[in-house]
């Protein structure tokens, strides 16, 4: 495809090559041509991305199951494993680091609350004075 082709029904060199294979097979096995039928190949819609785009043509658009050649290929669809596992990762860091921030403070207001003890009873006080 290209030359701003848009795109169209197209038939699979895979299924021709599959089914002239058949064919040929039958005909080595000792078949007659005149009792082979007549095959018809299997045919899907085939886009050229370039030619959708220059065209606007939303890909909604297009038929069901339709076939899109040459498109780019972007980080998320290539790596999708990858980010979400980065995702969960760093995710997972945020909530250590606010575990840790919350186990820090009370550590700080225990340690506050000794030196205030500590304090008060240098001082010959009761510490809830």
């Amino acid at each position: 495809m290209g030359g701003g082709v848009v795109g169209g029904k197209v038939a699979g060199a895979y299924s021709q090559g599959r089914a002239a294979a058949r064919m040929a097979g039958q005909l080595l096995a000792g078949a007659a041509l005149a009792t082979l039928p007549v095959i018809t190949s299997e045919t899907r819609f085939v886009f050229h991305y370039p030619a959708l785009q220059r065209w606007s043509i939303d890909r909604r658009a297009l038929p069901p199951n339709s076939a899109i050649i040459d498109e780019p290929v972007t980080l998320w669809t290539q790596h999708r494993a990858l980010l979400l596992g980065v995702l969960a990762a760093f995710v997972v860091l945020v909530a250590i680091i606010i575990v840790l921030m919350v186990v820090d403070a009370g550590r700080r207001a225990r340690r506050v609350d000794l030196a205030n003890v500590v304090d008060a009873a240098r001082a010959g006080r009761s510490p809830r004075e």
